[in-house]
């Protein structure tokens, strides 16, 4: 686990169009996965969630499988991520990858990645699970 993980105190937590992106263009189902682990972090209360990446440690992208999502009036589906997004983790399953905030953000490599189908949904939320069991295990070792 990466130190810069475990002396982050506070974490953005955006998806792949970033945190600038048009809400009307995300698919609701994007929109309640970023919900979900926003909602997962404050109950942790292991790092405070924050609006900016200015304000951040760490900033988590969350990516739901493609196609997942309904929408309607428009043909939105599962959108692509960006290339500024370095994301090695496939588009069938939903992902969950932590970057550095303070160095090269989402251009750099990132510094954890877990990747599950429904790995996203509530009330599990499986991938943050995965992610809050790394953090507190890499914790206890001296």
């Amino acid at each position: 686990m990466s130190r810069t993980i475990l002396k982050a105190k506070r974490v953005l937590v955006t998806i792949p169009q970033g945190p600038e992106a048009d809400s009307s263009k995300i698919p609701f189902e994007l929109h309640r996965a970023k919900s979900a682990i926003q909602e997962g972090l404050r109950h942790w209360k292991r790092y405070q969630v924050t609006n900016t990446a200015e304000d951040a440690d760490l900033i988590m992208v969350v990516r739901k499988a493609s196609g997942v999502g309904v929408s309607f009036g428009s043909n939105r589906g599962g959108l692509p991520m960006p290339p500024a997004v370095n994301n090695p983790l496939p588009a069938t399953a939903d992902s969950l990858a932590v970057f550095d905030a303070h160095g090269p953000g989402l251009e750099g490599p990132p510094l954890w990645t877990a990747s599950e189908p429904g790995g996203l949904n509530a009330p599990e939320i499986k991938l943050l699970k995965k992610f809050q069991k790394r953090v507190e295990e890499a914790e206890k070792k001296p």
